[in-house]
């Protein structure tokens, strides 16, 4: 039976792509510490769930279980992402390798022109 994984709050799984020759590409970085993941996102979060206060009115008492979510993921489910290793936390399901990385620690959506 295959699993389903859902990340939680703002947290995007995706799947790192094979490395290729880049040999000319625009973004090399040499050094291992500042490597670079190309990765497809797989599953993204709903956005991390924040308390909201409203002064109270007329007498009334604020509501302090008022939640809202943040804005939802900056990026949707099969965009190509870039974000820097130090970021990455891996995990394996079903025998295959996915990393975990938060929506605000991404450096962009790569587009194929």
């Amino acid at each position: 039976m295959q699993s389903k994984f859902f990340p939680l709050h703002d947290w995007i799984l995706v799947e790192v792509l094979p490395e290729e020759d880049n040999s000319n590409t625009l973004i090399k970085i040499v050094e291992d510490y500042k490597k670079i993941y190309k990765a497809k996102v797989v599953a993204v979060g709903l956005g991390q769930l924040y308390p909201v206060y409203r002064p109270a009115t007329d007498g009334e008492f604020a509501n302090p279980n008022t939640y809202r979510f943040s804005p939802p993921a900056s990026v949707s489910v099969g965009e190509i992402v870039m974000f820097p290793q130090h970021v990455a936390y891996h995990i394996k399901i079903d025998g295959k390798y996915y990393i975990l990385v938060k929506d605000h620690e991404l450096y962009g959506v790569l587009e194929n022109e």
